[in-house]
């Protein structure tokens, strides 16, 4: 029987159980990141010659072997398996570890550190996010306004990256804060303190404008940070007689002055011409007609007469008589007092016009006329008169803005057509007088009063421009 047991005993081919291995094995970090190697720890090992074995999402990755996998072949959300094998091959543990999301790289964010009022503050970055999962980066602004949270932000380049205008002013200070996103992780960067600045004082204004001659109205446009203008002018010059003695127009007049001003503003500008674009008085001969110089002006808020507010008068054309030559009167170059100076008075046969002041001057009545009277500040000058004919005849008298005209040709067509006829009063405030045609003589036109009106620092110079007129602004803080 014992026999029989022992057989039975003896004929057991259950296999032997696999030792227990009391080895663990485990993926370190823990909680691993793209930039981490895996490296896979053994502890408590039962036995030595253990080997592993790699899998990745579940797929066997016979192309890592040993304990580490290199950083370079991971990537995010994926599932890493490691296997301790005995030396029989046979599985002794297991670890696994998913890899996580990295947060991207804080950018380098810039603003400028005085930036100029009323200018709109704009948060850029210097440097970009990087993401070494390649994740999309997104960007957002966040301001604080003298430490005080800023909620109205608009977006440039990414969202909230900028503080309108109108909120920039002088003193502020304003600190800019983007953070970058994957998606899943942010992170923040944010600038140094900015200090707001008045703009004036870092954006230099552009230089003088000038404005010449072109028988057209121009436009010149107040620039930023300009609060005041000076401006000069110059009356254009009148035109000179038929005959060869050359040039008899009167100059035309030079005024200055400094006129408060609003950014954006337009002003209508006129050049006065020798042709008399700007009030000339029509000359009335029928060769070389001797026309009055236009007034140089600056108009403000429209373009007619009254929204002047300086004004250079022009010359008085003149002409050759048969026995002298008669100039124009001078632009502005009659009596000053306050703020205008009348035109001067033309010469002439008969004698020359009175010059302008408060009131035009008197042109000259006789046998042979003589010279116009200049423009004054409240009335133009008065056109001379010539008695030879009956009815006598004169030139116009100068009215607001306008040099009178020339008068008409009478009996004496060879003194009409040969000896420079009749003359035009410069163009001014108040416009010269026209001259008659006289008895072979006649005389010039007067000269325009030049204005100043209202503007600060005043100058005014008469009988300085040669040729056509022009203007020049200057803008100043």
């Amino acid at each position: 029987m014992f026999a029989a047991l022992a057989a039975c005993a003896g004929g057991n081919n259950t296999p032997d159980a696999v030792p227990f291995d009391p080895a663990t094995i485990a993926i370190s970090p823990a909680m691993p990141h793209t930039q981490d190697d895996l490296n896979a720890v053994v502890s408590t090992p039962g036995s030595s010659g253990y080997t592993t074995r790699w899998s990745m999402d579940g797929t066997v990755r016979n192309d890592v072997t040993g304990f580490t996998v290199d950083d370079a072949l991971t990537a995010r959300d994926q599932v890493w398996k490691v296997e301790l094998l005995s030396a029989a091959g046979v599985v002794v543990t297991s670890g696994e570890a998913t890899i996580l999301d990295t947060a991207p790289t804080a950018p380098v964010v810039t603003i400028p550190t005085s930036p100029p009022s009323q200018t709109a503050l704009r948060c850029a970055v210097a440097t970009d996010s990087t993401d070494i999962d390649a994740d999309p980066i997104t960007y957002t602004a966040s301001w604080l306004h003298n430490s005080a949270p800023f909620a109205n932000a608009t977006t440039t380049s990414f969202a909230n990256d900028t503080v309108p205008s109108e909120y920039v002013q002088i003193g502020d200070t304003f600190v800019c804060t983007v953070t970058a996103s994957d998606g899943a992780m942010m992170v923040t960067a944010s600038t140094a303190i900015a200090v707001v600045v008045d703009r004036c004082t870092v954006t230099p204004l552009p230089g003088p404008t000038t404005f010449q001659y072109s028988g057209a109205l121009q436009t010149y446009t107040v620039p930023d940070c300009a609060h005041s203008i000076t401006i000069e002018a110059w009356g254009a010059q009148g035109n000179g007689g038929s005959g060869t003695s050359g040039p008899m127009g009167g100059n035309g007049g030079y005024a200055r002055g400094d006129l408060a001003v609003t950014v954006g503003e337009q002003l209508t500008i006129v050049v006065g011409g020798q042709n008399g674009y700007g009030g000339g008085g029509a000359g009335q001969a029928q060769t070389g007609a001797a026309n009055g110089g236009g007034a140089s002006d600056v108009r403000r808020g429209g373009t007619t007469l009254n929204n002047r507010v300086i004004v250079a008068g022009g010359g008085g054309g003149g002409i050759d008589g048969d026995v002298a030559n008669y100039s124009g009167g001078a632009g502005g170059g009659g009596t000053c007092l306050g703020n205008y100076c009348g035109g001067g008075g033309g010469a002439g046969y008969g004698g020359t016009g009175g010059a302008g002041s408060t009131a035009g001057g008197s042109g000259i009545t006789a046998v042979h006329a003589g010279g116009a009277g200049g423009g004054g500040a409240t009335s133009g000058g008065g056109g001379s008169c010539e008695t030879n004919d009956q009815p006598a005849t004169c030139g116009g008298n100068g009215t607001l803005g306008q040099g009178g005209a020339g008068g008409p040709a009478q009996a004496h067509a060879a003194c009409y057509t040969t000896y420079g006829g009749t003359s035009g009063g410069g163009g001014g405030y108040y416009g010269g007088g026209g001259s008659a045609i006289g008895y072979c003589g006649g005389g010039g036109g007067g000269g325009g009063a030049s204005w100043v009106g209202q503007l600060s620092s005043p100058a005014m110079t008469g009988n300085v421009r040669a040729g056509d007129g022009a203007i020049t602004i200057t803008p100043k803080n």
